[in-house]
């Protein structure tokens, strides 16, 4: 092709259009074998959900929440590596704690020496809650993120040796997550069956103007609900996501080579993603878990509660800032592409190395996309000349009757196929009006793959250059406030699903609600739909605390010189005991303000709440601090003495001692008025147990008069020393800080 004379830029332009030409016979080349991989990937994921739904949906029984319930929990361990979390640490744990719907399980956190604030915020945490470990590495940080969760691992050993208990499940976790309340229930049921599970990994969603933040809702709702299950079926083989990933701890210890301690390659990365690569290796059998639970939900103006699927995935805040995207982003790629080729190689297996080559090829794929753009540019600028100069005569990159061209329309179909299959999934988790987005999106996420690419080859080039690799590139986390609530239940949706109000019954109160400002527990207390305990059992569910009936006959008078009545009475609470330095009491109410805090500082004690009922707190303070606590003791033994003689029940002296709580009658006139005993027996009975119990008094005193004179012949009577004095209590020894009484209280527990 001839050059003629258009000046420099239009010569510019018409010299570039043999090297286009190659570019676009290779870029139609590359993305037609890679629109072919993932259409591969599409068609087995469609076909094995029609094959499910034709052939399986009726073998399959749905899993429910009776399901989970039914197997007991067994010991599981969350570790956490954490480096300079001071600003999310304490919260993440927080709502960890207070929205897991499991109580067997641990956190260990693993901290270093040299990061003296997030070491502060754990410790906070584990005052309050006892089942929050904290580990400290043994060298100062950052190291890598393998090594921390090396030595949390080392950690979680030094523990099991020290108390007795041998944890059997592994949870990974970062400080960003937000675990879903079911998730370890999943895991405990399905454990040892899988020995590695991943549920989906689900990005917090943002506002639709933040599109690297898009980038990330949209390749982790594609990747981890369509992807990762198709590899997972294909090659037997699941890399771990390094978060929410579950592993069977006796299958984890088989990594251990040497005992040394050592699961987590400290070179790597990416070493969550080795561990998944080894555990497949090994033939253990690891799951991609894809789990939809039903709840039932209202929304806000809308009365009519109506069932939702909700997916059991842990949300987590990614990054919305470009620069720190495309670092993170680069330490995957360096870390899955480059050194998981060096640490993890291939293996013998085809469709294993299938399952290898999609991950390492992104690491060349992601250049391509910037030909693909510049390919873009030329052709505009191209189209843009000829409409002022309709006499450049450039010919095309291609002519329709060449194989590239139809290779083009092959490309072009695959592109819109992908807009579909993202538009899909996106809509799955975050709804149409983000998966709108995903067009736009798509090309911001390619610029940014292309970025994280070249700063990963700059790594390689460096690593390779001087024989050192790259350092662990920390992730700077949030943790917003506002997300803490997306797993919390509302409240009608509780008591419905466990069959205490009906949905019509509910309808009727969220209407009654909109004309009033009053919360939607009390209107169904007030309606009469519930009783006060069934709200209130709720209420401790959804907060994740713990509901207790209060039995002031087991109280230690102690407790009672701790919290006086007046105290009691003002703030409505009642103390229940003292365990592991903390303060447990009982209150009637959610709503703490600054209560909490207020008597941590008053005791300076932490101070833990359980739920109870109004009834249980006016009883508990009205029998508890009265003159008559002895006279309702005696009642509290007499139901004892009818249930041991097997005259009434166990659970007909509860319901007796529930009434007698909101009634104030005493247990002898419950009895009678539910027609448990005749009034006449019960007077006979307390008259023959009270002979009996003077009876029984007078011998203890006799054996004791004798024992005493036996010892009194047998002892030489000694003289007291000179100086002896008998220690008394000292005036004002009573209160909060009473050593002596705390001291009592561990004894008696065998603390």
């Amino acid at each position: 092709m001839t050059n003629p004379d258009y000046g420099f830029f239009l010569s510019f332009l018409y010299n570039c259009w043999i090297f286009f030409r190659y570019v676009f016979i290779v870029l139609v080349i590359a993305f037609t074998i890679g629109g072919l991989n993932d259409f591969f990937i599409d068609l087995y994921y469609w076909f094995r959900q029609l094959y499910r739904q034709i052939f399986k949906r009726k073998l399959i029984k749905p899993l429910t929440l009776d399901r989970l319930l039914a197997v007991d929990e067994k010991p599981v361990a969350l570790i956490l590596p954490a480096w300079q979390e001071a600003g999310v640490i304490k919260r993440m744990l927080l709502n960890t704690l207070n929205t897991i719907d499991y109580r067997n399980y641990f956190i260990f956190v693993g901290v270093y020496p040299n990061d003296p604030e997030t070491q502060a915020e754990v410790d906070q945490v584990s005052q309050a809650y006892p089942q929050v470990i904290k580990v400290v590495n043994s060298k100062p940080g950052p190291t890598t993120k393998a090594d921390n969760l090396n030595e949390i691992y080392r950690g979680l050993q030094q523990f099991e040796q020290q108390t007795g208990l041998t944890f059997d499940i592994v949870v990974l976790s970062d400080s960003e997550d937000i675990h879903h309340p079911l998730s370890f229930k999943l895991f405990n049921y399905l454990m040892p069956r899988f020995e590695m599970i991943q549920i989906p990994i689900i990005p917090l969603e943002t506002p639709w103007q933040s599109f690297v933040g898009g980038v990330y809702m949209d390749e982790f709702a594609e990747m981890h609900l369509k992807e990762l299950l198709v590899r997972e079926k294909i090659s037997r083989i699941l890399p771990s996501a390094g978060t929410s990933t579950a592993f069977w701890l006796s299958s984890l210890r088989k990594l251990d080579e040497g005992n040394t301690g050592q699961i987590f390659n400290p070179k790597s990365l990416t070493e969550d993603y080795e561990v998944g690569i080894k555990f497949g290796k090994l033939g253990l059998p690891q799951i991609m878990l894809i789990q939809w639970v039903e709840r039932v939900v209202t929304k806000e103006g809308k009365p009519k509660p109506r069932k939702v699927k909700e997916l059991v995935a842990t949300r987590a805040f990614f990054l919305t800032e470009f620069k720190k995207a495309m670092r993170q982003r680069a330490r995957w790629v360096y870390g899955i592409a480059w050194q998981g080729l060096k640490n993890v190689g291939w293996d013998r297996r085809l469709k294993v190395n299938y399952s290898l080559m999609r991950d390492r090829i992104s690491f060349f794929a992601n250049f391509l996309y910037v030909f693909g753009y510049l390919l873009i540019l030329y052709l505009l600028i191209v189209f843009a000349v000829h409409l002022f100069r309709p006499d450049f005569g450039i010919p095309p990159l291609v002519r329709p009757d060449e194989i590239w061209w139809k290779l083009a329309l092959v490309v072009l179909f695959f592109f819109f196929w992908r807009i579909l299959m993202r538009f899909i999934f996106v809509n799955k988790i975050y709804g149409v009006g983000q998966a709108l987005l995903t067009p736009i999106r798509i090309v911001v996420g390619n610029v940014l793959n292309f970025a994280s690419s070249a700063l990963a080859m700059l790594w390689l080039i460096r690593a390779v250059s001087t024989k050192k690799e790259q350092t662990w590139i920390k992730t700077e986390h949030e943790f917003p406030a506002e997300k803490l609530e997306v797993f919390r239940r509302k409240i009608g949706d509780l008591l419905l699903s466990r069959h205490q109000v009906t949905a019509k019954q509910l309808e009727q109160a969220v209407r009654v609600q909109k004309k009033s400002k009053k919360r939607l527990g009390q209107i169904l207390l007030e309606l009469g739909f519930i009783n006060e305990e069934e709200l209130a059992s709720a209420l401790a569910y959804q907060r994740q605390w713990a509901f207790v009936e209060i039995d002031p006959f087991a109280i230690e008078p102690g407790l009672l010189r701790i919290i006086p009545r007046w105290l009691a009475e003002r703030y409505r609470i009642f103390p229940l005991k003292i365990e592991n330095g903390v303060l447990h009491l009982a209150i009637d109410r959610i709503d703490l303000g600054l209560l909490k805090s207020s008597l941590s500082d008053l005791f300076k004690i932490e101070v833990k709440f359980s739920l109870t009922t109004s009834y249980d707190i006016n009883y508990a303070i009205e029998k508890a601090y009265s003159e008559e606590f002895q006279r309702v003791v005696v009642g509290r033994r007499l139901g004892e003495l009818l249930v041991k003689d097997n005259i009434i029940s166990g659970e007909q002296l509860t319901a007796a001692l529930r009434r007698q709580k909101r009634t104030g009658e005493s247990l002898g006139e419950v009895l009678v008025a539910e027609g448990l005993v005749e009034g006449s027996f019960l007077e006979r009975y307390l008259r023959e147990q009270k002979e009996a119990e003077i009876s029984d008094r007078r011998e203890r005193e006799e054996l004791a008069r004798q024992m005493m004179e036996k010892a009194t012949k047998k002892t030489d009577k000694r003289e007291e020393p000179e100086g002896s004095e008998r220690l008394e209590k000292p005036e004002g020894s009573e209160g909060p800080g009473e050593e002596n009484e705390e001291n009592k209280e561990d004894e008696e527990k065998g603390e």
